[in-house]
């Protein structure tokens, strides 16, 4: 079987971290490998490795040992179109503005093997790009990875971005595409269940620092208040002139309550969370939320200001009046590590952590998550549900928006949002059809 990555030896060190230290790994030909483990342990690294994005644009960055992918370096590999890489942070990956532009790179020729992936996108060839949802975005560079002819697929975290109605037809035209061109895919994801049956082998990736799991538990015990914090009413809304993305929802949400919100990408999760948060304004009827609120992003490192993480938090502390001492916050959240280390040098699932710190330092009345088991391992996953547990305690409000059908689980209530209007519905009882 020819060999479509060796690598030997490899280590990756930043800021005197060892992030990678000796780590051999051969992948061939036609095979899928997923790779799981600990938040922080290198998954995205590795494949930054291999796409040539390290040590090439992060100089920060030191590594030794070797790397070669299909016989090439990985700079070269990229180059002769060998290496298509689908990251976890997709803002900076699109060429054109619109979806039609960005479609028109992709081979014609291929995109018809690919056309179910973006089969909502090809009727929209005129929508902007930035106006898609993460997930949206994320397929649609699925789409040109599969168009491409690479011969080896880089792929981070795909539960998290693709909605569970779609995720199973895509990992299954991936392990086809793979297996009928010889090429090969590695699959990095925390919710290893979900992929481990389209891969050949699993790679698990330790943690020194271990994961820190126990046992959640369900909030129904949580006592839930008369006083509503969130009161949305017949909210309809539009992004410049086009269709009403909502179509008089209503939601009501009260003190001590969790609610998860749920539905397929693009069907305006995340627009719903910035109505609710205040960041934008609903074109017919009102939204009422009790103050203060805190939201986190999908990407919420592009929120953080300070130098290192303990400045970031004590920063956050300062401003929302926290009293209570920030070395124990840190290590609460697994961060203490990490506590002298630029926010910007962590990883996904590490800058995730740091943003639960800092919504647990604001104590707010509402609390917005968006996306937020994206990049999280089983013990951040344990935290986030905590700090839930937390918020509802206390009498504050929680809704988040979310592809984790096991997360919901934990949630008072699910609504799933589709065509533009809000439906409740059981959360033990809630099957993906």
């Amino acid at each position: 079987m020819t060999e479509a990555v060796r690598i030997e030896d490899l280590m990756v060190e930043v800021e005197g971290r060892k992030v990678l230290n000796c780590m051999n790994l051969h992948v061939g030909s036609g095979e899928v490998v997923a790779v799981t483990g600990p938040t922080g342990s290198g998954k995205s690294t590795l494949l930054k490795v291999i796409a040539g994005i390290i040590p090439g644009l992060y100089s920060s960055f030191k590594t030794s040992g070797h790397v070669s992918v299909c016989g090439y370096s990985p700079p070269d590999a990229v180059r002769r179109g060998l290496v298509a890489y689908v990251p976890q942070d997709l803002s900076a990956y699109f060429i054109g503005s619109t979806v039609g532009e960005e479609l028109s790179i992709i081979a014609t020729t291929r995109l018809e093997q690919v056309r179910s992936i973006v089969s909502d996108l090809v009727t929209a060839l005129s929508r902007k790009t930035h106006e898609l949802s993460d997930g949206q975005l994320y397929r649609l560079l699925l789409a040109a990875a599969l168009s491409s002819g690479a011969k080896v697929l880089l792929l981070d975290e795909p539960t998290s971005h693709v909605d569970p109605w779609s995720l199973g037809s895509i990992l299954e035209l991936l392990k086809k595409y793979c297996a009928s061109s010889s090429a090969s895919a590695i699959i990095v994801d925390h919710r290893l269940k979900l992929v481990k049956e389209y891969a050949d082998y699993v790679l698990e990736f330790k943690d020194s620092r271990g994961s820190h799991v126990t046992t959640s538990e369900k909030f129904k015990e949580v006592p839930t208040g008369s006083e509503i914090m969130v009161n949305l009413r017949k909210a309809y809304f539009t992004y410049g002139g086009s269709p009403y993305i909502f179509k008089g929802i209503d939601l009501e949400v009260r003190e001590g309550e969790s609610v998860g919100i749920i539905g397929r990408n693009g069907a305006g999760k995340t627009t719903l969370i910035k109505l609710l948060a205040g960041v934008l304004k609903p074109a017919v009827g009102y939204v009422r939320t009790a103050k203060p609120v805190f939201m986190i992003p999908q990407t919420p490192v592009y929120w953080f200001s300070r130098d290192t993480v303990r400045d970031e938090v004590s920063f956050y502390a300062e401003v929302w009046g926290f009293r209570e001492d920030i070395d124990d916050v840190l290590e609460l959240f697994y961060l203490g590590d990490l506590s002298h280390q630029s926010p910007y040098s962590l990883s996904v699932g590490e800058a995730r952590r740091l943003s639960l710190a800092l919504a647990y330092v604001s104590g707010a009345k509402v609390l917005l998550l968006d996306e937020p088991t994206l990049g999280l391992d089983a013990g951040s996953r344990e935290l986030l549900i905590r700090l839930i547990r937390k918020f509802c305690v206390s009498g504050s409000a929680v809704i988040a928006a979310t592809h984790d059908i096991d997360l919901i689980k934990f949630l008072n209530k699910t609504y799933v949002l589709s065509n533009g209007v809000l439906e409740v519905v059981s959360n033990s009882d809630f099957v993906v059809a």
